[in-house]
C-alpha cells in the first residue's frame, strides 16, 4: 500500500518532466470496455511508443532498450528505439 500511495500521489516525478498520454488513454478504454487496466496499458503503450518516437525521443528510447533489454547491436539509434519497442510489445504478448 505505501508503494502504491508513493507511484500515485505524485511524489516521485517531483522536478521531472514526463508524458504519459497512454496512462490517460488507457482510463477510457477500460471505462467503456470490460479489461483491466494493465492489459489496457500493455495493448496500448507499445503503439504509443511508435507514436511518439521521434529525433526528440530517440535516445530515451535507446536509453531503455540498451539498459533494460540489453539491445545494443546496432549504430542506428532508430534501430535500437524500435528493436526496445518490439521487445516490450512481445514482452506484453507472452504474460
Amino acid at each position: 500500500m505505501w508503494s502504491s500511495s508513493l507511484a500515485l500521489n505524485g511524489l516521485i516525478a517531483t522536478g521531472k518532466n514526463f508524458m504519459w498520454s497512454c496512462h490517460y488513454i488507457e482510463h477510457g478504454l477500460s471505462a467503456q470496455y470490460d479489461i483491466t487496466h494493465g492489459a489496457g496499458l500493455a495493448a496500448i503503450t507499445p503503439k504509443w511508443m511508435r507514436y511518439v518516437l521521434s529525433n526528440e525521443t530517440v535516445d530515451k528510447f535507446c536509453e531503455y532498450a540498451i539498459n533494460v533489454w540489453g539491445i545494443a547491436n546496432s549504430n542506428d539509434k532508430y534501430d535500437i528505439a524500435n528493436k526496445g519497442i518490439n521487445a516490450t510489445e512481445e514482452y506484453f504478448k507472452n504474460i
